[in-house]
């Protein structure tokens, strides 16, 4: 591997830090002047990268605006969203917040400008990475911010962009003193009480001192239990509007192995009544083997392989990315399957698993992150594979279910999910295990500390 020094100052490191981003602006530049002027190719190119674009792009954000217009005008959008045309009968199924976000209805008319804004606002957070390291780590950060994943979740304006940015822009809070580090856990407060999931990132605040970290819990029940007092009946609405995701194609997510494996054993028994009990059972015996042996593969890399000192000698601009894109990964992975662009967090750890697969202490560790870290890069590419299977002939469905070739690359990408998951719970099992030793360690000592006489 190549390693690039960054001589003079830092104008090779700046130049490198804006590559990815400036390499992804074009490409969305690109692809918005070819709706602007060429729709044919636009759509053409679209499919060929994302599989499936929709007839006009960022229509995740379109449906936010509107679903407040709509709550405005008395109507419940937790059962029918009736002022969202493109879509019709959808249901929110975002944080009751966002309906009172009064701001958003005047932008209903600024879709484009709107959804530009959210993607180049994106590509730019990126920045707030490390420079790459060397050519490899160069390239494959590259791949990764131009891959289906990424322009998926641009063409879609999706809000997990907007909570990529907090996010990415929190991990750089958390670097710095205990100012910073509150305005920290504020920004994940935040984006937790935008769409829930981001919730685990205050796990982070076990770094804290007894005193801190319980004044972050205080804050989070806080908040949770005002949301829940204020909208408890919204909140049972937004559970129950969560949309499934389909088995197969682009999703993310512990149930997809299982529910897959599942899926191909019933349609090997043609749907048989009789099977359906066994197949219930391998279905379950499969997430719990799964499950086990990712446990089991991260306590090997921390035991064996040293993760988790490897993880606490990384810089703090890598450490601090590394552990909040596993946080985030591993919380979804395991809480419940997802549409693929939540793929865009791999873009937080892949600097850190690079630099990680040559810290590792063992051959077959330093192999299993290095495996990650292509991993990360390649699961973010499914929709464009899914499509060349389908140019290829071998499989007549665009999620590659019709064919052995396509059945073959989903499994190898649901297992590569539980690879990565292994490592980024390892990386997170450890901060979280040493940190609450350490607390422990002090209300111990704090305990056995002799009372000065006044």
């Amino acid at each position: 591997m190549t390693r690039m020094s960054h001589p003079h100052g830092g104008s090779r490191a700046l130049a490198l830090r804006l590559l990815p981003t400036m390499v992804g602006l074009a490409l969305l530049l690109g692809f918005s002047l070819l709706f602007a002027f060429d729709q044919q190719t636009y759509f053409a190119g679209l499919r060929a990268w994302i599989l499936r674009p929709f007839p006009h792009p960022f229509i995740d954000w379109e449906w936010m605006p509107s679903a407040v217009v709509c709550w405005n005008r008395g109507v419940d959008v937790y059962v029918d969203n009736i002022c969202y045309l493109p879509l019709a009968h959808g249901r929110h199924s975002y944080s009751p917040l966002l309906l009172r976000a009064w701001f958003l209805a005047p932008l209903e008319g600024w879709l484009y400008l709107c959804g530009l804004f959210i993607g180049v606002l994106f590509l730019l957070s990126l920045t707030v990475l490390p420079p790459p390291s060397s050519r490899r780590e160069l390239l494959l950060r590259m791949l990764a911010t131009c891959s289906s994943a990424t322009f998926f979740a641009i063409e879609r304006a999706n809000i997990d962009l907007l909570l990529f940015v907090i996010t990415i822009c929190g991990a750089w809070l958390w670097t710095g003193g205990p100012v910073r580090r509150c305005g920290a856990y504020s920004v994940f407060l935040f984006a937790g009480a935008l769409k829930f999931y981001p919730l685990v990132l205050l796990l982070l605040a076990l770094r804290e001192s007894r005193r801190g970290f319980f004044g972050v819990c205080a804050a989070t029940l806080t908040v949770m239990g005002v949301m829940v007092l204020s909208w408890h009946d919204e909140l049972i609405s937004v559970m129950d509007a969560i949309p499934t995701v389909a088995t197969f194609g682009f999703a993310i997510g512990a149930d997809v192995l299982p529910d897959g494996i599942a899926e191909i054993a019933r349609l090997a028994v043609h749907g048989d009544p009789a099977f359906f009990t066994t197949i219930e059972r391998l279905r379950i015996a499969s997430r719990v083997a799964l499950t086990l042996g990712c446990c089991g593969l991260a306590w090997w890399l921390l035991a064996v392989g040293h993760l988790g000192v490897a993880v606490r000698g990384l810089a703090p601009p890598t450490q601090a990315p590394l552990l909040t894109g596993s946080a985030v990964l591993v919380g979804c992975f395991f809480a419940g399957s997802s549409i693929g662009y939540r793929a865009i967090y791999l873009l937080l750890v892949l600097p850190g698993l690079i630099t990680l697969s040559s810290k590792m202490a063992s051959r077959g560790a330093r192999f299993i992150v290095t495996l990650a870290g292509l991993s990360s890069v390649l699961v973010m590419w499914v929709p464009s594979v899914l499509n060349a299977i389908r140019e290829l002939g071998f499989s007549s469905s665009d999620l590659g279910t019709g064919s052995n070739v396509g059945l073959l690359h989903w499994m190898l990408v649901a297992l590569s999910w539980w690879v990565m998951i292994a490592v980024f719970l390892g990386a997170l099992g450890d901060f979280v295990w040493s940190n609450m030793r350490r607390l422990w360690g002090e209300r111990r000592q704090r305990r056995s500390s002799p009372v000065l006489a006044a």
